[in-house]
């Protein structure tokens, strides 16, 4: 399942970033076929590098149904509009349970989350393109299934990241829900 999700992601990046994703108008618009999208923000490092924000793109099908315990199905419908990301904070977080014992009293013994939840954020530094060929750093989400999720920046934020490289190495950031 990793090496799938892992798979998935990849190509996603190198999709959106080979010469197949298709032009449109606005350079911050992203045509994945299936579904646009525009940054949801842009944010900057504690050293001002500019990073725009894609969240919630969408990567497989609800896991609902006949879908549940299956490998992800990624035959996604075409979404009509430009797609932005913008949801209530964890409404795209996989079911989660922390059992009583957790050091983090808002979690400890509660369950929460949806079962549509299969949606990856990606952060890309200002100054690269279409067509760039550059490394993409690909984080799952730990904590043995028992809850986490790729908003869960409490504990890690990728933007530090992009302030320890030098300024002419440029890297895509991915992360991603799983079930």
């Amino acid at each position: 399942m990793a090496s799938l999700t892992r798979l998935l992601f990849s190509s996603f990046c190198l999709f959106y970033f080979s010469e197949a994703a298709k032009p449109c108008p606005d350079p911050r618009v992203v045509d994945l076929g299936y579904a646009k999208h525009v940054p949801t923000l842009t944010n900057y490092t504690a050293s001002g590098k500019k990073i725009s924000v894609y969240k919630n793109i969408r990567f497989g099908n609800p896991p609902t149904g006949e879908l549940r315990f299956r490998l992800p199905n990624t035959n996604l419908p075409k979404t009509d509009g430009i797609q932005d990301g913008r949801v209530a904070w964890q409404a795209t977080e996989c079911i989660s349970s922390a059992p009583e014992f957790v050091p983090y009293p808002n979690m400890a013994g509660k369950t929460w989350g949806h079962e549509d939840c299969l949606f990856l954020d990606v952060y890309v530094p200002e100054g690269v393109k279409p067509g760039d060929n550059v490394p993409v750093l690909h984080w799952i989400v730990g904590s043995a299934f028992a809850f986490g999720s790729k908003e869960t920046f409490t504990f890690f934020n990728p933007l530090g990241l992009f302030d320890v490289m030098d300024n002419r190495t440029k890297f895509i950031f991915v992360a991603n829900n799983y079930r």
